[in-house]
């Protein structure tokens, strides 16, 4: 098997994080972060995520979009999960406005159905990126 892709997994409760690693670590290298600050300083030192599992409701950001938007304008151009806490959250709106057509994923889940996530988002990243480079 080839080289393992790198996930970045930021949501402030360690056990989420802990839970989420712990589906991934088979298929991914796993980082952790515990705020959109610091999820911004690991994409700055590690080029290599080609994907970010965000929670919605991240301590002192103003806003997970806020978040998406800084990572993007520092160079991010990989994949996006957004968990969410319950389905109608507003914030889902928001996200939809900067993020056409979003992977989310309802907590609590189950192992595989982080894993079937995860892997969706990866190949929806990549055919964007393909689709753009073919444009652009």
């Amino acid at each position: 098997m080839g080289e393992k892709r790198t996930v970045l997994i930021v949501d402030d409760s360690k056990q989420v994080r802990a839970d989420v690693a712990a589906a991934l670590q088979d298929r991914f290298k796993i980082l952790r972060a515990a705020s959109a600050e610091s999820a911004l300083h690991v994409l700055a030192l590690h080029d290599e995520v080609v994907l970010v599992i965000s929670d919605t409701t991240l301590p002192h950001a103003k806003s997970v979009v806020a978040f998406h938007v800084e990572a993007t304008a520092r160079g991010y151009g990989g994949g996006w999960v957004f968990m969410f806490d319950r389905v109608g959250e507003t914030t889902s709106a928001y996200i939809s406005a900067v993020r056409p057509n979003p992977t989310i994923i309802q907590k609590p889940f189950a192992a595989e159905e982080v894993r079937d996530v995860a892997t969706g988002a990866l190949a929806m990243s990549y055919r964007r990126l393909l689709a753009q480079r073919a444009h652009g």
